[in-house]
């Protein structure tokens, strides 16, 4: 790399007289100066051997013109990690690797911009990380093995060995790098190396893509798959890249991942060659080649953005983002924002949307297996851009029913007839008309001159280019087709007599005989699938329960959600009821007032053994009571249950609640043994309130005297006499365990051979 001279003038002459002084540096200072050098001039160690040592290496290609790439092997051994830099330049006789390592600050680049050093410190770079690196080069069949360190004062080279080989010229400099630095050391060389295109890297614990691609005009290099500063543009000296100091440009930061191009030798650098001196010279230069290259890319990217393809400019025009400028196969995204141009149109900017008022000459008709969905204008968009192209069709005439189940699944196209609202759309998208003026509802507009032939040339070139671009279908069937789907529909209209489809409570199809139904099950119960989720649910809840416990009923009957179109079909039979005429049945009345009890026990009574654990009578019967009613069949809940607008709802059942007014109006039935304990039930209800008073005043330690007297007062019966304090204490009389056993028996639903019995199970 060539230098800028910068040197001082050699004498200073005052008057003609030689008045100059030379300064200098003691021996006894050099070792200073190096270590200055060697240890302090770098501020990223690691990033700059990296980079000066591939500089070294790619300069020593190029002194044979060597056309292979400089290797660089990253790897592990016996514990240690290792880089090494490998080239196959000339080699470095004993007399030339002196002359390079152990003369600071000389050089044989400065007279060329070919090569990238020039300053003569790069390659002793390494120091500036370890105190030592391997050194192994090949010269004229021998090859020589040297350690460089620092040294005590001075940096010394060591001859390790020296031996005869057939191996060919280069140089390979290997780095010895501590563990904690493995993820700096591959962030460096994707950094550093982003532009180094002669350079190939094998990294044995991270990947590296030496696939890359570089694209070089005249002003600037992009790569693709990488950017070593982000969206930022930036500086490639040679083939190293610098980031720009837009501070001190005095520019507002380019969110473009370019480089500007400048050759090697074109900026002055710092010494460590990890920034830009920017002088003077240096600013004005780096402004100049910046506005170029963004003058080049806007230039280009305009041409790319001058459009001639609807279809594509509509997605280009609906995406948020506008795609990246490509050149050759790499992207760079641009900055900023860029108006869309439809070539046909000229310099008409258009929107999407203003396009979609383009579009509005047609109607989109979806068929989905076999049937049509009129879905408008703007769906089309959609569906033909971002769907299967090849399923789209474009009619002008009409679709009859057999043309549909021919398409089956696809988008069809109708042109709509040319009237006013498409031509004040069309003028309003190519602005020949005033947006306010085109939004009002004025009767009489302002349009722009030569409006109606832009129209017209606009209309039909959308009309020859959808009819370009999409499918015709002329809506006519072939004759054999018709002929065969005739068949197959009766064939299938034959097949399904009789079919009855219903669902589950959760919204499944399924399909059924209706004869094998009404054979199967004595009674058959249902609801229509159009009334509301909680009637449904309630209705279906009340016959799960009742089934559950009666297996007579459980084997005899069944219940249906269908849908509105088969209520006549079933009613047609005798043994079909509707859910509404079940709660009728007097074999349910029982259950009814069974649910009832369930809920005043558990709604009062559960959980409150403890009230009544001092009272022999009351715990006694809390316990019956217990046994007979602990029981919540009365409510439940249902989860992720299908609403009629496609939204899944959660549900709460309480039968007891839904059919108040109907057990209202049951009569219990006195000599049923499982209602046995509905009194005493009722009775313990109503003292819970005053045990709560007794839980207040236990835990108050109330005198038992004082006790004794409130307890008599209340009236609170079976209490054992030690809580009294005073005379015997009388019982009620207990029932035994052997009669609850019984009460829990079912007596509906006996099993019976004679068919009556079965009709007798219901009454209305």
């Amino acid at each position: 790399m060539k230098l800028q001279n910068h040197n001082l003038l050699e004498k200073d002459s005052i008057g003609g007289q030689d008045n100059s002084t030379k300064s200098g540096i003691d021996a006894e200072n050099i070792a200073i100066v190096f270590k200055v050098v060697s240890e302090s001039l770098y501020s990223n160690p690691i990033g700059s051997f990296i980079r000066e040592l591939t500089s070294n290496a790619v300069d020593a290609h190029v002194d044979v013109d060597e056309d292979t790439p400089v290797m660089i092997h990253v790897y592990e051994d016996d514990g240690s990690n290792y880089i090494e830099f490998k080239d196959k330049g000339t080699g470095m006789s004993p007399e030339v690797f002196n002359k390079i390592y152990m003369q600071w600050f000389s050089s044989d680049k400065r007279a060329t911009n070919k090569k990238i050093g020039g300053f003569g410190i790069g390659s002793k770079s390494p120091l500036a990380y370890v105190d030592y690196f391997e050194i192994i080069t090949v010269s004229n069949g021998i090859k020589y093995e040297y350690v460089y360190s620092k040294g005590e004062d001075l940096p010394q080279a060591d001859l390790i060995n020296q031996y005869p080989t057939e191996e060919s010229n280069g140089t390979t400099i290997r780095i010895e790098y501590a563990e904690e630095d493995k993820f700096k050391v591959i962030t460096e060389l994707r950094n550093q190396l982003c532009y180094f295109n002669s350079v190939y890297v094998k990294h044995e614990n991270y990947y590296y893509d030496n696939n890359f691609k570089i694209y070089e005009a005249d002003n600037f290099k992009v790569r693709n798959n990488a950017s070593p500063f982000g969206d930022a543009m930036h500086i490639c000296l040679g083939q190293v890249t610098y980031p720009i100091d837009w501070n001190i440009l005095k520019m507002e930061q380019i969110n473009i991942p370019v480089a500007v191009k400048f050759e090697t030798g074109d900026l002055d650098v710092t010494a460590s060659r990890e920034q830009i001196n920017y002088n003077s010279s240096t600013k004005k230069a780096i402004a100049d080649k910046i506005e170029i290259v963004k003058h080049e890319l806007t230039e280009r990217y305009k041409k790319q953005r001058n459009i001639d393809d609807l279809f594509k400019f509509i997605k280009m025009a609906k995406d948020k983002d506008l795609p990246p400028l490509k050149i050759e196969d790499v992207s760079i995204p641009m900055q900023g924002k860029h108006n869309l141009y439809f070539k046909p149109f000229g310099n008409t900017l258009l929107s999407y949307y203003d396009v979609r008022d383009l579009m509005n000459i047609f109607t989109l008709i979806v068929i989905k297996n076999g049937r049509k969905f009129d879905k408008g204008t703007e769906s089309g968009f959609n569906h033909y851009l971002y769907n299967n192209q090849h399923l789209c069709y474009i009619n002008h005439g009409k679709l009859n029913y057999f043309d549909t189940l021919y398409i089956n699944n696809g988008y069809v196209f109708k042109f709509r007839e040319f009237n006013r609202s498409i031509y004040n759309r069309y003028a309003h998208a190519l602005k020949l008309i005033d947006s306010s003026d085109y939004k009002s509802n004025k009767t009489h507009r302002i349009y722009a001159p030569g409006t109606a032939k832009k129209v017209l040339e606009t209309y039909r070139y959308m009309v020859k280019y959808l009819d370009s671009k999409i499918q015709s279908y002329n809506g006519v069937a072939p004759d054999h087709w018709i002929k065969q789907k005739k068949e197959e529909l009766a064939s299938k209209k034959e097949k399904v007599k009789g079919e009855i489809t219903h669902y589950t409570i959760e919204g499944k199809r399924e399909v059924s005989n209706l004869a094998n139904l009404i054979d199967t099950y004595r009674f058959i119960f249902y609801i229509c699938r159009d009334e509301d989720n909680v009637d449904i649910l309630h209705y279906y809840h009340l016959y799960n329960t009742y089934r559950k416990i009666n297996p007579l009923f459980n084997r005899k009957s069944t219940f249906l959600i269908v849908s509105k179109s088969n209520i006549n079909q079933l009613a047609r039979n005798n043994n079909v009821i509707h859910c509404e005429n079940m709660i009728k049945a007097k074999s349910l009345n029982n259950h009814f007032l069974r649910l009832r009890l369930y809920k005043l026990y558990n709604e009062n009574l559960y959980g409150n053994y403890e009230r009544f654990k001092l009272s022999s009578y009351y715990r006694d019967t809390f316990n019956k009571v217990a046994k007979l009613y602990n029981k919540n069949d009365y409510k439940s809940r249902y989860i992720n249950i299908k609403e009629k607008g496609g939204e899944k709802l959660n549900y709460s059942v309480d039968l007891v609640t839904y059919f108040k007014d109907h057990i209202n109006g049951l009569k219990i039935t006195k000599n049923r043994k499982e209602f046995l304990y509905e009194r005493e039930l009722k009775e313990l209800v109503s003292v819970v309130d005053v045990y709560k008073i007794f839980d207040y005043i236990t835990t108050n330690s109330m005198p038992k005297e004082y006790l004794a007297f409130l307890l008599k007062k209340l009236q609170i019966r079976g209490l054992d006499a030690i809580h009294y304090n005073t005379g015997k204490n009388t019982l009620m009389p207990v029932v035994k365990e052997e009669v609850i056993e019984d009460s829990i028996e079912e007596v509906d639903f006996e099993e019976s051979e004679d068919e009556d019995s079965d009709n007798d199970l219901w009454y209305f």
